[in-house]
C-alpha cells in the first residue's frame, strides 16, 4: 500500500453485499447497493481497535428505518422542484391555467425517480403483496380507532398484534430472500466463470465452434434469468408498501401460514429459441403493458380530478398502483434493452472468438494435423456463423433503442434461429431431408411392386399402354411425386419446405382420388384390371 494510503473499512449487509468504507464517510447515513437497506455508517468512537470489517446482522443499531416524516417531506420538496422545472402548463379553453394536482406532484417525483432495471421488482411475488397489504391495512385501521371517539384500547391493541405478526412473517421472508440473493449472487458468477473458459476452450481450438455456440446459448439464457431473479429479490426485499408489488389485495391475517411464507426459486428450463427472439417478445410485452398502464392512468386521474372531494381512498390507492405499474413497466424495458445491449456484445466478442479459432485450425492445417478439404469445410462454415452474428449483433442494437411497440423490428429468419441452441437448427433440417429422401425412393419402389393382384404398376401399364390413354398418367404420378419430394427436400427455408410439401401433397391426395374414382367406375381395360385384382389397396404397391 503506498503511503499515506488509507485503509477502508468493509461493511457486509444483512443481504450478504459487500462494501468499503473510507473514514471520510463515518457517521453518515447511507444505502446498500443491493438490496437498498437504509443504513448508519458507524462512528470512529464506535469501531474496535483494529476493526477491518462489521456484519450489519450483528449490529442491528445501524439499520436505519424505511422512512421518517423528515424524509417524506424532503422528498415532497424535491418532487415540487423537479415540477416547478417543468415548462408552465397549458391553459384550458376558457382561459384558466390547469390546476396542478396532487398526482401531478406525485407524477413529477416518479419522473425524477430512479427507474433502471434493479432498483424495483419486474415481476409480482404474491407473499410479499400479501403482506404489505395486511401491514398497510392494520396502520391505517390503527390511525382510524386512535382518531375515533371514544377510543377503543382493546380493538387497538387486538390490531397491533395483527400487525407484529404480519411485520414478524415478512422479516422471515426476508430473510428467505436475502438466502435466496447470495446464492444466485454465487450462481451467476459460476456463471460467468463458465463463459469465459468456454471462450477460452474455443479460441485455442479445443471445442468445436458449433458445440461452443450452443453451450453459449444456454450460459448465457441461464445468466440473463438468474440477472432477471437478483433484479426481483433485491425489488421484493427493498419493497414497503403493496403498491410496488402489484397493489393492495382484500387478505386477512388467516392469510398467513402458521409456519410463515416459504420462499421457493422457480424451475429454470433452458430456451431452445434465441435469446434475440426471447427479449423482442417480452420487450413487446412490457411497450404493450406500459401503454395499457398508461390509458388506465389517464382514466383515473379523470376521475379523481371530477371528483368534488379529491377521489376516496380506493380511487387514490388505484392511482398508486397504476404509477407503480407504469414504474414497473419502465424497469422492464430497460432491463431487456440491457439484455440486449450484453448481447450485442457477446456476439461480437463470438466473432474475436471466431476469428481465433480459424487461426488455430489455420495452424493445425500448416502442421498436417488438418486436411484441405476439412479446412475448407471449416472456413465455409464460418462464413456463414460471421454473416449470422453480424446480422444479430445489428437486429439486437435496433431492438435496444426502441421506443415503441412500433419501433420493435420484427426477429424472423434462418439465422435467428442459427443463434439458438445449435442442436436445434441443423440436425433437424437432417432429418427433414431424410425424411423426404425415403419418402421418394418409397414412391420410385412403389410403381415395381405388385399393385393389382400381382401386377406391379409397371407391367400393368405395359400390358394396357395401347388400350388406355390413362396409363401412363398412372405412372408417371409416383414417379412426378417422387422427383418433386426429393428437391424440396433441398429447400433450406423451413417455412418454405413446410409449404412446398404442403402443396405437393395436398395436390397427391387429389391425383389419387380422381384416380380411385377411375379404377371403380371407368370402363378401360386397366381401370378393369385392377377391379378385377381383389383388394388392390392392400397391395404392396398400393401400400
Amino acid at each position: 500500500m503506498p503511503k499515506g494510503g488509507e485503509e477502508k473499512l468493509r461493511i457486509y449487509c444483512v443481504c450478504g453485499q459487500k462494501m468499503k468504507v473510507s473514514k471520510s464517510h463515518y457517521g453518515l447515513p447511507g444505502k446498500c447497493i443491493a438490496c437498498r437497506q437504509k443504513i448508519r455508517l458507524p462512528r470512529e468512537d464506535e469501531l474496535e481497535e483494529g476493526a477491518t470489517e462489521i456484519y450489519l446482522k450483528d449490529h442491528p443499531h445501524l439499520l436505519r428505518k424505511v422512512r421518517s416524516k423528515k424524509e417524506v417531506q424532503e422528498e415532497t420538496d424535491s418532487a415540487q422542484a423537479a415540477l416547478d422545472s417543468v415548462p408552465k402548463p397549458k391553459r384550458t379553453q376558457d382561459g384558466d391555467p390547469t390546476p396542478v394536482t396532487e398526482l401531478d406532484l406525485a407524477d413529477a417525483k416518479a419522473v425524477s425517480d430512479d427507474d433502471v432495471a434493479g432498483s424495483r421488482p419486474l415481476d409480482i411475488l404474491n407473499s410479499v403483496r400479501t403482506l404489505t397489504s395486511l401491514e398497510l391495512g392494520y396502520t391505517r385501521k390503527i390511525e382510524r380507532l386512535e382518531e375515533a371517539t371514544p377510543r377503543d384500547d382493546a380493538r387497538i391493541a387486538e390490531t397491533k398484534g395483527k400487525l407484529a405478526r404480519a411485520r414478524d412473517a415478512r422479516n422471515d421472508l426476508n430473510e428467505q430472500i436475502r438466502q435466496r440473493l447470495m446464492e444466485v449472487a454465487i450462481e451467476l458468477t459460476n456463471a460467468q466463470d463458465k463463459i469465459s473458459q468456454t471462450q477460452i476452450s474455443a479460441r485455442v481450438g479445443e471445442e468445436p465452434f458449433e458445440k461452443f455456440q450452443d453451450s453459449m446459448h444456454r450460459l448465457r439464457a441461464r445468466r440473463d434469468r438468474l440477472e432477471r431473479r437478483q433484479i426481483n429479490l433485491r425489488g421484493w426485499l427493498a419493497a414497503t408498501s403493496p403498491f410496488e408489488v402489484g397493489g393492495p389485495v382484500e387478505c386477512t391475517s388467516a392469510d398467513i401460514p402458521k409456519g410463515g411464507f416459504s420462499f421457493t426459486n422457480p424451475e429454470m428450463r433452458d430456451e431452445e429459441i434465441s435469446l434475440l427472439q426471447v427479449h423482442a417478445r417480452e420487450l413487446k410485452d412490457a411497450f404493450n403493458f406500459r401503454s395499457a398502464a398508461e390509458r388506465r392512468g389517464a382514466e383515473i386521474k379523470k376521475s379523481i380530478a371530477s371528483s368534488e372531494d379529491g377521489g376516496s381512498q380506493g380511487l387514490k390507492d388505484s392511482y398508486e398502483s397504476n404509477r407503480a405499474e407504469r414504474k414497473r413497466a419502465r424497469a422492464q424495458i430497460t432491463f431487456h434493452q440491457q439484455r440486449l445491449e450484453q448481447l450485442s456484445k457477446d456476439y461480437t466478442n463470438d466473432l474475436d472468438t471466431l476469428e481465433a479459432y480459424l487461426e488455430s485450425a489455420r495452424d493445425r492445417l500448416s502442421t498436417n494435423q488438418m486436411t484441405r478439404v476439412e479446412y475448407d469445410k471449416l472456413d465455409q462454415r464460418a462464413r456463414r456463423v460471421k454473416a449470422d452474428l453480424t446480422k444479430g449483433i445489428s437486429l439486437s442494437k435496433r431492438l435496444a433503442n426502441a421506443n415503441s411497440f412500433e419501433d420493435v423490428p420484427s426477429t424472423r429468419g434462418t439465422f435467428i434461429n442459427r443463434l439458438g441452441a445449435g442442436k436445434t437448427t441443423e440436425p433437424s433440417r437432417a432429418l427433414a431431408m431424410g425424411l423426404l429422401w425415403t419418402s421418394a425412393v418409397l414412391w420410385l419402389v412403389s410403381v415395381a411392386l405388385p399393385s393389382a393382384g400381382g401386377t406391379s404398376l409397371i407391367s400393368a401399364v405395359s400390358n394396357f399402354s395401347g388400350a388406355s390413354s390413362n396409363a401412363g398418367f398412372i405412372l408417371a404420378l409416383p414417379i412426378l411425386a417422387a422427383i418433386a419430394t426429393f428437391g424440396v427436400s433441398f429447400l433450406v427455408s423451413p417455412v418454405v419446405r413446410g409449404a412446398s410439401l404442403l402443396t405437393l401433397w395436398s395436390l397427391t391426395a387429389i391425383l389419387m382420388a380422381f384416380v380411385i374414382n377411375e379404377a371403380y367406375f371407368s370402363l378401360d381395360l386397366l381401370a378393369s384390371r385392377f377391379r378385377s385384382g381383389g383388394n388392390w389397396f392392400a397391395r404392396p404397391g398400393m401400400l
